[in-house]
C-alpha cells in the first residue's frame, strides 16, 4: 500500500476521503430510495399528460425539465451523501429504484389515476352536454318571442 503522505504529495488538491463499506452499503441505500422517489417525481409528469392535451412540444419539455431537475438532485445526493464522487453502483442503485417504483407502487397509481380521470372526463362531458343543451334551450325561448311579451308588462 501507498502511505497516505506519498499521496497527498502527489495529489496535493485532491482530498483523501476514505470510503468504508459501512458509508458505501448507506449510498446505495440512499440512491435506491432517491431512484424509488424521483419515481414518484415522474408520477406528478405522466398526470399532467393525461390531464393535459397531446402536444409533442410540451411532452418535449416536460422531459427536459424532468432529466434536467433529476440530474440536479442526484448531484446534490451525491454532494450531500458521498462527498461529491459518483460512483456506478450509485447508479445502478437509482436506477433500480426507478424501475420498483414503476412496477410496483407506480401501476397501482396508474390504474388509479386511468379510473380517475374516466370519472372525471365523463363527468366533464355530462356537465358540457348540459350546458350545452340548456343555451340551445334558452336561445329558442329567446327566438320564440316569451320573453319580448314579458318585458313589454303585459302578464
Amino acid at each position: 500500500m501507498v502511505p497516505q503522505e506519498i499521496l497527498r504529495d502527489l495529489f496535493p488538491q485532491t482530498p483523501m476521503v476514505e470510503i468504508t463499506i459501512t458509508s458505501g452499503c448507506l449510498f446505495f441505500v440512499y440512491s435506491l430510495v432517491f431512484g424509488f422517489l424521483m419515481g414518484m417525481y415522474y408520477e406528478l409528469f405522466r398526470i399532467l399528460r393525461r390531464l393535459l392535451p397531446e402536444n409533442t412540444i410540451a411532452v418535449v419539455v416536460e422531459d427536459i425539465l424532468f432529466c434536467l431537475s433529476v440530474t440536479v438532485l442526484y448531484i446534490c445526493l451525491v454532494y450531500c451523501a458521498n462527498y461529491g464522487f459518483t460512483r456506478s453502483y450509485s447508479l445502478i442503485a437509482a436506477f433500480t429504484g426507478f424501475y420498483l417504483y414503476l412496477k410496483t407502487l407506480g401501476e397501482l397509481i396508474k390504474c388509479m389515476h386511468e379510473k380517475m380521470t374516466e370519472l372525471i372526463k365523463g363527468f366533464y362531458s355530462r356537465i358540457k352536454e348540459g350546458s350545452q343543451r340548456s343555451v340551445k334551450n334558452f336561445k329558442k325561448y329567446i327566438k320564440s318571442g316569451k320573453c319580448k311579451k314579458s318585458r313589454n308588462g303585459s302578464k
